[in-house]
């Protein structure tokens, strides 16, 4: 006699039914991973959001003047750096910032030996550090900028500035509150990630726990076919 087992009819169809059962409990999608993609993407957003905003209040700050005109204003005691903005390029040199105070004194603007720049990625704006100022008390100044690498002020770009008393003044203070927004944004984004994740493996746990009795085998009962 041969004897071998056969599964068939209702007893195939119960064993393919715990199958696609115990499948379908242990999916390995909860809230919580749909929660860690949302929280990623939504950390990331308002982090550069964030970034962003701060920037442009600082780009937004100082006193700024058009290049090649003669200005009068009143400007706070104590340093300053003084910045060249262009939509089109900072210049490296050639350039002079002429200023008196109102008793006709000059007051020396003082050429910067380190390269300040940067770029402003959302108004297109280029700018650079030129010259340290010192003034010696809250007055109100004459000054003047000129290009020379135009041979006429009319030639400048209309948009050409310089910006007296940025807040804060140091393009290095900027970048540093810019390390920890980023920082801090990436932080708190990656430690949610990893708590949604943690509570998605708890839930895969319960779930795996209430499918082990699906997926414990089943005395069924197989044919015995003998030939």
């Amino acid at each position: 006699m041969d004897y071998h087992w056969a599964l068939t009819g209702s007893r195939y169809n119960a064993a393919v039914e715990w199958e696609m059962t115990a499948i379908a409990s242990s999916k390995a999608i909860t809230k919580w991973n749909i929660l860690a993609l949302v929280c990623g993407v939504v950390g990331t957003a308002a982090t550069l959001g964030l970034d962003h905003l701060w920037l442009k209040s600082w780009a937004d700050s100082g006193q700024g003047f058009r290049v090649g005109r003669q200005w009068t204003a009143n400007l706070p005691q104590g340093q300053t750096l003084v910045y060249y903005e262009s939509k089109a390029r900072a210049p490296i040199g050639d350039v002079t910032l002429y200023i008196t105070d109102s008793d006709g004194e000059r007051v020396r603007a003082l050429p910067l030996e380190a390269d300040i720049n940067y770029r402003l990625w959302f108004n297109q704006w280029s700018g650079r550090a030129l010259w340290q100022l010192d003034l010696p008390r809250a007055d109100q100044y004459q000054f003047r900028c000129s290009n020379h690498n135009f041979a006429y002020d009319s030639d400048v770009p209309a948009d050409d500035r310089v910006v007296f008393f940025r807040t804060p003044d140091s393009l290095a203070e900027v970048s540093f509150t810019r390390k920890i927004i980023q920082g801090t944004g990436a932080a708190i984004t990656i430690g949610l990630i990893i708590l949604f994740y943690f509570l998605h493996g708890l839930e895969l746990g319960k779930r795996r726990a209430l499918a082990e009795p699906l997926m414990a085998p089943r005395d069924i009962g197989p044919d015995i076919i003998v030939q």
